[in-house]
């Protein structure tokens, strides 16, 4: 891409690149990719861009098990949000972290993150039943854990997070049928996604731009050439 200029499609690109990467678990190359898209976005000064490419970073690293680097750039992009009022935002981001802290057992971490962010994630109620669950199951608590993933399904939880949530909760009630079912719900709807991606358009609408753009300044640098 270096005779492109427009470093907000270039970051695009990459970020597309990234994502699907990330899809065919080829984290390593998504990582390239997504850092690539951070540097065009700074150079195009989007401010926002550039810290969502820091929430795919953080997603990324955490694939890669490089758990302290996921840590660092989720509250890079927890701080910025929560700073901008973006909180549909923040709330995926904590969900992130929620998430790790409970596949680590770091339950110290858990506590604290929730107990900081109570008052947002309280006007989220599809969300903080997911948490609260998985919360009561490390508690020990099952029937309470296994109520708040009902209130979460009541209050229209997206069903691949409510899904993710199950398997962490019957895991940590070592409940193993349970968990194997919910976790192979997950791997079905990964597939799906994959799939859907493959047949999406946007990639091959980003390239013919980039050709397009190719053209576009080859014919005037001849035309530069002619005069």
């Amino acid at each position: 891409f270096e005779h492109i200029s427009n470093c907000r499609l270039k970051g695009l690109i990459y970020s597309t690149k990234g994502e699907i990467y990330g899809l065919e678990c080829l984290y390593n190359n998504a990582l390239e990719e997504y850092l690539k898209a951070k540097n065009m976005y700074e150079e195009a000064g989007l401010e926002y861009h550039k810290i969502y490419t820091d929430y795919n970073i953080a997603q990324t690293y955490n694939k890669l098990r490089q758990f302290d680097n996921a840590e660092c750039y989720f509250y890079k992009a927890l701080n910025y949000a929560l700073a901008q009022g973006i909180n549909e935002f923040a709330i995926d981001i904590l969900y992130s972290l929620i998430i790790q802290y409970s596949e680590n057992a770091q339950y110290e971490k858990l506590s604290n993150l929730i107990e900081e962010h109570n008052d947002l994630l309280i006007t989220h109620q599809n969300l903080y039943h997911l948490y609260a669950g998985i919360r009561y199951a490390y508690l020990g608590d099952k029937e309470n854990a296994i109520n708040s993933l009902n209130l979460a399904q009541n209050y229209n939880a997206d069903f691949s997070e409510l899904e993710y949530c199950n398997y962490i909760v019957y895991r940590i009630l070592n409940n193993e049928q349970m968990a194997l079912i919910h976790i192979e719900r997950c791997v079905n709807l990964h597939n799906e996604t994959v799939l859907s991606s493959l047949n999406a358009p946007l990639l091959n609408m980003q390239i013919e731009l980039l050709k397009q753009d190719s053209h576009t300044k080859k014919k005037k640098n001849n035309n530069i050439k002619l005069w």
